[in-house]
């Protein structure tokens, strides 16, 4: 790849890559980085970097595109529910891989762009399954699982930050035991309840909802 883009400012060209600057971004985390951060990762001047990307967002959205290209389509001849399945399996993988991304997602509207080639072909595997509705009703499933795979995974990574004994502690302080909902376990730490959850959703479309 080249280090500048044809046309962009003259003078000596950068001692790095696009990918090396994407690579760094990524290191400092994509919710996270900023410019400065990534030229002293790379041990550069920050005006430096603007001969491969415009701004912070430019980065940014490059990012997302190259986390959008490792996505993979589930297998085709899997059921429409386990192609379901395996797409909220796939969102969680993305987001316990990057840190930061979920946050990234729910803050960027119309990010979800990046990904239009992968939605266009998740739409076509699930119609080869037999998917009971239209193509609106699968655009809404995918919304549905992929928004309940987002807000859950923000709602781990804060208890994780934050620990579970003090979301424990809390509860403590404000409602006694024997009369709690929702109590803190180690679930909370994991999946929580997605699982159960995207299992609703599916038994919801096999009942026409």
């Amino acid at each position: 790849m080249n280090a500048a883009r044809v046309g962009r400012k003259t003078g000596p060209k950068p001692i790095f890559t696009l990918a090396d600057v994407e690579a760094a971004a990524l290191r400092l985390g994509i919710r996270d980085f900023t410019l400065t951060g990534v030229a002293k990762e790379l041990g550069v001047a920050t005006p430096s970097l603007y001969r491969v990307v415009d701004s912070r967002q430019d980065l940014l959205d490059r990012l997302l595109a190259r986390l959008a290209a490792d996505f993979r389509v589930p297998d085709p001849t899997l059921s429409w529910q386990d192609q379901l399945r395996r797409f909220a399996d796939d969102c969680w993988a993305g987001y316990e891989a990057n840190p930061g991304l979920a946050e990234v997602l729910l803050d960027n509207p119309g990010i979800h762009a990046h990904i239009q080639g992968y939605l266009d072909q998740m739409v076509t595997g699930l119609r080869g399954a037999g998917f009971p509705g239209d193509e609106a009703r699968m655009e809404f499933a995918l919304d549905f699982i992929g928004d309940t795979a987002l807000v859950t995974h923000i709602a781990v990574a804060a208890i994780r930050r934050e620990g579970l004994d003090a979301a424990r502690e809390r509860m403590d302080r404000i409602r006694p035991e024997g009369s709690r909902r929702f109590v803190p376990d180690d679930t909370w730490l994991d999946r929580g309840f997605l699982d159960g959850k995207v299992e609703f959703i599916i038994a919801g479309l096999e009942a026409g909802h």
